[in-house]
């Protein structure tokens, strides 16, 4: 179990760096930030709504 969790937190680190390049520009950091937004009020509606 805890091998799992190092190996899974390593990809999430490899991917964070990978992504924080993209983030760095303005433009992009704002429309992946909407994106963010949208697909979390959509999956809390799909949650919540039967």
């Amino acid at each position: 179990m805890a091998g799992c969790a190092v190996a899974i937190h390593a990809l999430w680190l490899l991917a964070g760096a990978a992504f924080a390049r993209f983030l760095r520009k303005p433009l992009v950091s704002r429309i992946i930030n909407l994106t963010f937004a949208a697909t979390l009020v959509l999956a809390t509606v799909l949650a919540v709504v039967p």
